[in-house]
Order: C-alpha cells, then sequence, then structure tokens
C-alpha cells in the first residue's frame, strides 16, 4: 500500500460494475477509461489516507458476483472498505446504490473509517447487514435512506463497533434477526425513522444488546410475525425526544427490555402484539420520566397493553393511559412518582403525588409542533401542572420550554407525559375585547386539527372562530364542548382567528 498526503476525490462517471485498471496510479479508470463506483473504491483502497467519491445522480448497481475463494479487496460482490473513506451522493431520491441481491452493498473492514451521505443503499443480500456491515470500523451516515435490503442478521445495518446513523430513513428491510438494524456496539441514531422492517420470528426495527442511543427520532410500524416489533433490548438504551409507535410483534410491540433502558420525553403508542407488555415489556432496569404511553392494544385476554413489568420499573412525571386490556400488569410493582393513569392496574399511591384519573385528556397522537408525533394535553387535562419539578427536563418532546406557565392555574409546575400544555417558543399575544382578529401564516401546510389545538392550548374564554385563506371554512371552538373539525382538511395559507377574548400563540 502506498502512502498518501493528500485527500483525493474521485468523481465517478459510470453506472457500469467494473474494476480499477492500475491500482495505485492515482487515477479511477476501469479498462474503458470510466471511473466506475468499484473503481473509486479500489483506488481509495489502495493508497492509505483518507479519500472521498462523489456520486452523480443514476443508479449504480453491483453485477460482479463473488468467485469462489473469500476476498476483501472489492474485487467482486460487495464494495469493501480497507482504508478511512467518504461516499457522498447528489441525494436519496437521485443517487442510488442497488446491490442486486448479489451480495451486502458495503464491508467496513478492520479498523476504518467511514462516512456516506445523501445517498440510497438498497437490495444488499447476505448473512449479515445487507448494506452495511460494520464490526471494527468507525462508521457515519447521515441523509441517507436504506431500504429493501435481506439478510439473516441486519438487514440494513450489522454494527458490532462505533456507529452514527442522523438524518436518515431505515425501512422495508428483512432479516431472521434486527431487520431494520442489529447493533452489538455502540451505536447513536439522531433524527431519523426506523419504519416499515418485518422479520419472521425475530426483531423487526432494532435489535440491541451493545449500547444504543436513540434522539429525536420514529420507530414505528414494524412488524415480526413471532419476535418483537419495534425495539427488543439486552444492552444498554437510551431513548429521548422520539416516538416508538404503531409496531407489531407477537412478543412485544414497542420496547422489549431484558437491559437496562431509560426514556425521556418519549411517546409510546398505538402498538399492538399477542402477549404481555405491548407498550413495553420489562424484565430487566427501566426509567421513564415524563413518557405518554398510550392506545397500545395486548390481544392477550387480560393483557397489558401499557406496561407488563418482571424487574425493575420506574416511572416519573409519566402518562399511562387508553391501553388495552389494562394499562400495567406483571408480577413486579413499578415504583412510581406524580403519574397518571385511567385505570387502577399501575399501582399508583396518593402520597407519591400519582392520580388515577377517569381520562387523561389526550388528543390523538399527531402533529403537534414538532419534530415527531405527540399526544397533545387537552385543555383541562389532569396531567396539567401535576409534575414533580425536581425530575422534570427543561424541554419537552416537541424541545419547547418545561414548566411552562399557562396561565390555566397561576402556577409554574412540570406537566405530566412528554407533552407540554401551552409551551410556545415565541411571545403571547393577549387578545380583549370584542372579537378580536389575529392572521397569521405557519411556516408549513398543517392538519386540521393543529389549528384546533392553537385555539384548546391558548385557554380561551368564550368562543372563537377561525377560517384560511380563502377557503372561507370555518372552524369553531366551545371550550364548554368537545372540538370538532368541519371540512377543512389542512392549513396551508393565512390563518385568520376571531375571538372573544383569551390569548392564542402564534408558533407553529
Amino acid at each position: 500500500m502506498v502512502c498518501s498526503e493528500a485527500l483525493r476525490t474521485f468523481v465517478v462517471t459510470s453506472e457500469r460494475d467494473a474494476g480499477d485498471e492500475v491500482l495505485g496510479d492515482n487515477a479511477c479508470a476501469t479498462f474503458l477509461g470510466e471511473c466506475t463506483l468499484r473503481a473509486a473504491v479500489q483506488e481509495a483502497n489502495f493508497v492509505s489516507g483518507l479519500d472521498a467519491i462523489s456520486v452523480p445522480p443514476g443508479t449504480y448497481s453491483l453485477t460482479i458476483a463473488n468467485g469462489a475463494a473469500a476476498e476483501d479487496e472489492a474485487e467482486t460482490g460487495d464494495l469493501d472498505i480497507t482504508d478511512d473513506l467518504t461516499i457522498v451522493g447528489s441525494g436519496t431520491a437521485t443517487s442510488t446504490l442497488d446491490g442486486g441481491a448479489l451480495d451486502r452493498v458495503f464491508h467496513v473492514v478492520g479498523a476504518t473509517k467511514f462516512s456516506a451521505a445523501n445517498l440510497t443503499i438498497r437490495n444488499g443480500n447476505s448473512e449479515a447487514g445487507s448494506a452495511i456491515h460494520n464490526l471494527e470500523g468507525a462508521l457515519a451516515v447521515r441523509r441517507i435512506t436504506i431500504n429493501a435490503n435481506s439478510s439473516s442478521a441486519g438487514g440494513a445495518l450489522h454494527n458490532g463497533a462505533s456507529a452514527l446513523v442522523r438524518d436518515s430513513e431505515i425501512g422495508r428491510n428483512i432479516a431472521a434477526q434486527g431487520s431494520g438494524i442489529l447493533n452489538d456496539g455502540s451505536l447513536i441514531i439522531d433524527t431519523s425513522v426506523v419504519s416499515g422492517n418485518s422479520s419472521v420470528d425475530g426483531t423487526a426495527g432494532i435489535h440491541n444488546s451493545g449500547t444504543l442511543e436513540i434522539s429525536e427520532s420514529t420507530i414505528s410500524t414494524n412488524i415480526s410475525d413471532l419476535g418483537v416489533g419495534g425495539i427488543d433490548n439486552h444492552g444498554a438504551l437510551t431513548v429521548t425526544l422520539s416516538t416508538i409507535s404503531d409496531n407489531y410483534g407477537d412478543l412485544g410491540g414497542g420496547l422489549s427490555n431484558t437491559g437496562t433502558a431509560t426514556l425521556t420525553n418519549s411517546t409510546i403508542s398505538g402498538n399492538q402484539s399477542a402477549t404481555e407488555g405491548t407498550g413495553i415489556s420489562n424484565s430487566g432496569t427501566l426509567t421513564l420520566t415524563n413518557v405518554t404511553i398510550a392506545d397500545n392494544a395486548s390481544l392477550a385476554a387480560g393483557g397489558s397493553g401499557g406496561i407488563y413489568n418482571s424487574g425493575d420499573a420506574t416511572m416519573t412525571n409519566t402518562i399511562v393511559a387508553r391501553n388495552i386490556q389494562t394499562n400495567c400488569g406483571g408480577p413486579e410493582p413499578i415504583s412510581t412518582n406524580h403519574s397518571i393513569a385511567d385505570d387502577d392496574t399501575c399501582g399508583l399511591a396518593d402520597a407519591s403525588g400519582d392520580r388515577v384519573v377517569d381520562d387523561a385528556l389526550l388528543s390523538e397522537l399527531g402533529d403537534d409542533g414538532g419534530a415527531k408525533l405527540t399526544h397533545a394535553l387537552l385543555f383541562g387535562s389532569p396531567a396539567i401542572d401535576a409534575g414533580d419539578n425536581s425530575a422534570c427536563p427543561d424541554r419537552d418532546q416537541r424541545s419547547r420550554p418545561r414548566p411552562f406557565d399557562d396561565n390555566t392555574g397561576g402556577s409554574v409546575i412540570c406537566d405530566i407525559g412528554a407533552y407540554e400544555f401551552g409551551a410556545r417558543d415565541a411571545a403571547l399575544v393577549p387578545l380583549f375585547g370584542d372579537w378580536n382578529l389575529v392572521e397569521w401564516q405557519p411556516s408549513s401546510c398543517r392538519p386540521a386539527d393543529w389549528a384546533f389545538r392553537q385555539l384548546t392550548e391558548a385557554g380561551i374564554l368564550g368562543t372563537a372562530w377561525a377560517f384560511v385563506g380563502e377557503t372561507q371554512t370555518w372552524l369553531g371552538y366551545d371550550p364548554n364542548a368537545p372540538a370538532s373539525v368541519n371540512t377543512l382538511q389542512e392549513v396551508c395559507g393565512i390563518l385568520s382567528i376571531y375571538m372573544l377574548e383569551g390569548v392564542v400563540w402564534l408558533q407553529d
């Protein structure tokens, strides 16, 4: 191998799959003189030092099948990365790397540093890590879509060393275990989505036996026929500002934990399973702070849809509500503090500031102004101003400040759950008198019920009407009656709010 002192950048010029003609000549060129992705990787491998590969728009398919002898020089099958490398495409919609179901797409060999951005990686097929296989290196991907890969373990990604996944989507992958991600190393997932992955008898979303940190991400609609749908944790797991929703697994829906799991400012909603503990099944150590666990369903007779605990579990400022068949279950009690449930199965104690209520007054899971879907607290919810300030994070799941003085009770006390009622980063606009008018345009189209939440959260006294742009479609709000949406589908234009008295926050 030759030493290099300067960063070299190779620009791919051909979608064909062919190797480099002369290794080490500082030129990416096949026998036809074109620079293919494989030739660029081989040339980058040959000379030591960090190199970069630029991938223009196109579909780059791997077509050279593996030979009789295994090799890690990127000559056949997958693209073996043996020296530090960065690959950058033009965008996930335009630059696609296709494994052709011949092998995995990338294999990070040894203690190599590999990063990739602005690409789609698809159709890898191998025993482990069919899009990216990293057992000893340092991996970082950003703005990557990884889909339609299949393997025995780690359909999209198998990480056994160090990895960062940011601003990426991992979906529609298949594996016997860890269809989205199999991690037995150290992995950070940030502002990403793991959804639509499937498995027959293993974990569909993420299988973790290492160290896993998830932040501002969504784990959703992953399905396992005989295993766990969302996350199966046997290591150390931290989840913040994230939503685990609509997953299905015969042995667990949202999260199954036998290791150590800490969840803060997160939502677990709409998961289903055929067993106990659909939202969370815990036989390890579980800590919940300002978490909302709602609308999960166990299909087992008398099963606990929210939390099943046979280990050590603590929940603070947490809502467990509307879960089917019951909210909580299991042989071990849950230590609780300032938490709310709408049945008596969670062992809540008045002395700990807990409350058993008839209705937690939660909205349906939706866009409440944050990066991830949440259950908003409706006006009058018993979770408002009912939390423990000593345990309260400084932001809610939408990254809005908490605790927040919403002017409904005169106290600055943390709300229970992942959502802080009324919290806004913008200044308040007080409105008094007869039929005040505020006109305001959101930065992007919003669902119709979002407009209602803007009004509901304000604690309006009296009646308010709103219509959007030129549609003249009216919305009505009466604090003494349930909110209802008329015919408006979404808010895209100027939101005009007519109201008698109260306050409204102009922030989307």
